[in-house]
């Protein structure tokens, strides 16, 4: 699994950037769910580069604000390379057959999802009416999904047994809370058809 990255400008500059902490994971795709859901509510210049420029062993952070007023553009190359070392595009894959009648009673809860994440298996508890009317209003008001309480969710509703499995999943594919966290909203609801009545 690739930790660090290097990227060689036609300058001759080498960036070196390094795997995000899942936290850090999480701070990016908040800042960037900020800037593109928030109806631009932001300041320009805060939409995740300065999570990305935590992540830069070299040049030094000083040089690196130079090098992106001097070429701006090279924003997308870091948050391209942040997204590869953070694997955002990892597969969160439905596995059913997990949710055994003797892991429901050991939980002694009904409400349980099992997952595939990289051939490992994951169950984690169902979202709460409650979480999600709670999550439902701070969409309404933020005017944007919270990847923080996705995060959260993911983080503090795996089963116990499975917990050390998540974390060293979570150190390896940072953006994994995240993509867990929305899973479980996704099951938070069901396909509605409307008919009309006669």
């Amino acid at each position: 699994m690739m930790q660090q990255k290097e990227l060689r400008l036609s300058n001759g500059t080498v960036i070196v950037i390094r795997k995000p902490s899942p936290e850090e994971a999480t701070e990016y795709l908040d800042k960037r769910a900020i800037a593109t859901e928030s109806g631009g509510q932001v300041n320009a210049l805060d939409d995740g580069d300065s999570e990305i420029l935590q992540c830069v062993l070299s040049p030094s952070k000083e040089e690196m604000l130079e090098l992106l007023e001097e070429y701006p553009g090279l924003s997308s190359d870091l948050r391209d390379a942040y997204k590869q070392l953070g694997n955002d595009g990892i597969r969160v894959e439905p596995s059913p057959d997990l949710v055994t009648e003797e892991l429901m009673e050991e939980q002694k809860n009904k409400r349980l999802l099992g997952y595939k994440i990289e051939d490992q298996p994951i169950v984690a508890k169902k979202l709460s009416r409650v979480e999600v009317k709670f999550f439902e209003r701070e969409i309404s008001k933020l005017k944007r999904i919270p990847r923080k309480m996705l995060a959260m969710w993911a983080n503090t509703h795996v089963v116990s047994k499975y917990e050390e499995s998540y974390k060293a999943l979570c150190i390896q594919h940072p953006f994994l809370p995240v993509l867990l966290g929305m899973d479980l909203y996704g099951h938070a609801h069901m396909t509605v058809k409307e008919t009309e009545g006669k």
